[in-house]
């Protein structure tokens, strides 16, 4: 093969091969974008070859094989459909969906000898001139190269911007970008895509201010009905959680006895762990009166974790109490190792080393002050105060293990298994009907009538710290006016079971 030939007919088929490898390179691992570039290039490939025998149609070269002249307009005008077929692909290679390949090109061939065999000889030169059986190999070469496995970033941008291309191509949906751009494909398709998102998003947000109005206005009549429902439990359940505030910070006041900074490890323990309690009340009532019966749950069953643990600190010593919560130092370490592991994988800066050092030294002080079991989850509590350190256990020990099965069914909402598809806020002849993906005023009983329990439990103990006249009254008024919140909630929903009304 002479170097003009493989200038003029390789020179352009080498510039898009590279270019369509760089381009599958740069959304990887993807089958669909190989077979994509794979069959774009043979088809230029046999698509230029085929038109090249028009080009060369000319009268110097008839002349030169003796071929009849006058039959050079009789051939073009027989292979007219042709001819436009060849040149709509080949100006929009990267978005039309034709194929062309070896086959259609012996066809072609073909019709050449079956109707003008004179001019078979053009097609016979022009083979010789780009070396026939060099195409073949070459192409295969190109096709082997788009195929191997590519390691890639495997990162969230270029996942989308992959899946996008995939669903264009499955659709056979033009790619956004013209044949002249092939020296840069990967970036015209990004930028083209891009730009097209950019344009749906400004039409999004012509419509959204009138979508969010529609959107409060909906969800306010909603909560308005919900109340109206509800208005009793959840009346008594946001005066419990008043209370619970008023008495953290009537409780915390005396046990400083008037001293600006708490020492013993036990009131310190206990003082966090009922406000944070009080916090998490606060989330269920939020996310009650906007008919969120799962989420409350969800988060019941971290208020439900607190109690036992505020339980079994209260009944022991002090040192229980220091354990529980140096026992924070553990879980921080590990998260800051998972954090080192993984932070690139997410562009983020890892931590300082030395801050990281000084972590590890003191996750590695804890386990000499104490033991080895101390890292574990439940660590922080001792053997002679549980035997079996583990979550139900613990319960057991705090005396509200009949809580446990609920516990049980909140984790439901917050794990990922398939549990979590039943829905508190539907009822049971719904669950398989229904994909609930907003509120509901069903369903708020349970997470009510355990919120409630487990605030006057701890409110209870809290007051029982110090039994002075005040804690006692309050402790019984606590216990007394707040024990019908599960009863009426209860009530409440049974009425919608007959009603009907979800």
């Amino acid at each position: 093969m002479n170097s003009k030939a493989k200038l003029e007919f390789y020179g352009p088929m080498e510039e898009l091969a590279n270019s369509l490898i760089k381009f599958n390179r740069q959304f990887g691992n993807s089958r669909t974008i190989q077979i994509y570039c794979t069959i774009r290039l043979f088809t230029f490939a046999y698509a230029t070859l085929i038109i090249n025998f028009f080009g060369n149609l000319t009268n110097v070269n008839v002349k030169e094989n003796n071929l009849p002249r006058g039959k050079i307009g009789k051939v073009k005008f027989f292979f007219h459909d042709e001819i436009a077929y060849l040149k709509e692909i080949l100006g929009n290679l990267l978005s039309d969906y034709s194929e062309l390949n070896r086959d259609d090109y012996l066809q072609f061939k073909s019709k050449i000898q079956k109707n003008f065999p004179e001019f078979t000889i053009i097609a016979n030169e022009l083979e010789k001139y780009i070396d026939i059986d060099y195409l073949e190999k070459f192409l295969n070469k190109k096709q082997n190269e788009l195929e191997k496995n590519i390691v890639f970033q495997d990162d969230i941008d270029t996942n989308l911007m992959r899946k996008v291309i995939e669903n264009f191509i499955e659709n056979k949906l033009p790619l956004p970008i013209s044949f002249s751009n092939t020296k840069k494909i990967g970036i015209a398709v990004k930028k083209s895509i891009k730009e097209t998102i950019a344009l749906a998003v400004k039409e999004m947000e012509k419509n959204s201010s009138d979508k969010i109005a529609k959107g409060k206005k909906r969800r306010t009549k909603f909560e308005k009905d919900l109340y109206q429902i509800w208005k009793i439990p959840l009346d008594l359940l946001e005066l419990l959680i008043s209370s619970s505030i008023e008495i953290g910070e009537n409780q915390k006041n005396k046990l400083s006895d008037g001293k600006k900074k708490i020492t013993n490890a036990k009131y310190v323990a206990l003082i966090k762990i009922h406000a944070r309690a009080v916090h998490i009340g606060n989330e269920i009532f939020s996310l009650l009166r906007c008919g969120y019966a799962d989420g409350a749950n969800a988060r019941w069953r971290s208020l439900y974790e607190l109690t036992a643990i505020f339980l079994v600190l209260s009944k022991n010593n002090e040192d229980l109490s220091s354990r529980y919560l140096e026992h924070e130092t553990i879980k921080r370490f590990r998260n800051l190792k998972d954090y080192q592991q993984y932070s690139p994988k997410i562009g983020y800066k890892p931590i300082n080393k030395k801050q990281f050092q000084i972590a590890e030294t003191t996750y590695n002080n804890l386990l000499k002050k104490y033991d080895l079991e101390f890292r574990k989850d439940y660590g922080w509590i001792t053997k002679n105060v549980l035997g079996d350190r583990n979550f139900k256990k613990l319960v057991e020990l705090a005396g509200i293990d009949g809580y446990y099965s609920y516990y049980n069914m909140s984790s439901d909402s917050v794990h990922g298994g398939p549990a979590g598809f039943l829905r508190m806020g539907l009822m049971d002849n719904r669950q398989d009907k229904v994909f609930l993906v907003g509120p509901s005023v069903f369903g708020l009983a349970d997470p009510i009538q355990n919120t409630a329990y487990c605030l006057r439990l701890i409110n209870a103990t809290y007051l029982a710290l110090n039994p002075d006249l005040d804690n006692v009254l309050f402790s019984g008024m606590i216990i007394t006016y707040f024990q019908d919140i599960g009863k009426i909630a209860v009530q409440v929903q049974k009425k919608l079971e007959r009603e009907s009304l979800i």
